[in-house]
């Protein structure tokens, strides 16, 4: 059983698939910069539940169970880009080690409650990326947690500090928004979606 990955498109619809064992298919990369070049930013969108091993003793999600969630939606955000880790840090000769991780719980999430975790890119530097993961109720009208996390671009060997490749750069651009426009896209989308259900 896979995760549920919804994918916010310009048009309002979400796109469903499920996981499962084989790799999707990741675009040549001139026919990925031309369908990174005519999309409108919007954040990747994952749905993911409060599992038994995530609560505390007081019955709510642990703080520490927002960095798996995290995890897990940046290794999909860089699939859904292209990227996919088990191709990229060979292709382009990078890690992107963490510099820092930062979290704030606003509301408890208990168990079963299903997280919409808005995950967006809001900066995109030279040798940085800032990654952004807003922990949301299924609806989208609530937000559990928001974090960050500043990635920064180096050599595989050595770990010398470089600029990010450009085709990272490029790939990414498409999910490159703030705050406040990337949850409002995901409360639009869920809006969308649930009048036409």
């Amino acid at each position: 059983m896979g995760v549920r990955i919804h994918l916010l498109a310009p048009a309002g619809l979400a796109i469903i698939r499920r996981m499962s064992s084989t790799r999707p298919k990741v675009p040549p990369a001139a026919e990925h910069r031309s369908l990174s070049a005519q999309r409108a930013p919007a954040p990747f969108v994952l749905s993911e539940y409060v599992r038994w091993g995530d609560i505390d003793l007081a019955g709510i999600i642990c703080y520490g169970a927002y960095l798996r969630v995290c995890e897990l939606a940046e290794t999909e955000i860089f699939r859904a880009a292209g990227l996919p880790f088990s191709e990229m840090f060979q292709k382009y000769d990078i890690w992107l080690p963490r510099k820092v991780i930062h979290a704030e719980f606003e509301a408890p999430a208990l168990l079963d409650d299903q997280l919409r975790v808005v995950t967006y890119f809001s900066h995109i530097g030279t040798t940085s990326l800032k990654i952004n993961y807003d922990m949301m109720n299924a609806d989208a009208s609530l937000l559990h947690a928001a974090a960050y996390q500043v990635l920064v671009c180096v050599s595989r060997k050595g770990f010398k500090k470089m600029p990010l490749p450009d085709g990272v750069r490029l790939a990414l651009s498409h999910y490159a928004l703030d705050s406040e426009a990337a949850r409002a896209e995901a409360r639009r989308t869920y809006d969308s979606s649930a009048s036409s259900a």
